[in-house]
């Protein structure tokens, strides 16, 4: 049995508290995966929670789009994930397109800010980092 690394206890605590009232979108009438519509608020609340611990200084908010993967996203879909300088991926709701995290092609991923990065963060990633145990 591996020993989880709190970056996996993160994401299984932040998992646990992704609702539909944090959904945007078309992502609010289209839930067949507790999971899917949720890796931007996902993404954004562990930046916000990590980004100024040494260790993971490097890592930047990626984003993929239906050119980048057409097999698994829909025109218009996107999917938001961490990666560092060194392809080293953070990706909290992978799970959602029933493939082995290695077959997601993070590295076609184009790096992009997060919005409302001055004031703290969205206001659903306020409202999901209020709900973690951290």
């Amino acid at each position: 049995m591996r020993l989880l690394k709190a970056v996996d206890i993160l994401i299984f605590d932040i998992q646990r508290q992704l609702t539909p009232d944090l959904l945007n979108g078309i992502y609010k009438t289209d839930s067949d995966n507790p999971l899917r519509g949720h890796c931007y608020v996902a993404t954004e609340t562990i930046y916000w929670i990590l980004r100024d611990k040494p260790n993971y200084k490097s890592y930047k908010p990626y984003v993929l789009t239906h050119k980048e993967w057409p097999t698994h996203l829909k025109p218009g879909e996107t999917h938001w994930y961490l990666m560092s300088s060194n392809l080293d991926v953070i990706d909290a709701t992978a799970q959602q397109f029933n493939v082995d995290i290695d077959d997601i092609p993070h590295w076609k991923g184009k790096p992009n800010g997060m919005m409302n990065h001055p004031i703290g963060g969205s206001k659903r990633s306020r409202i999901l980092r209020s709900r973690l145990s951290i």
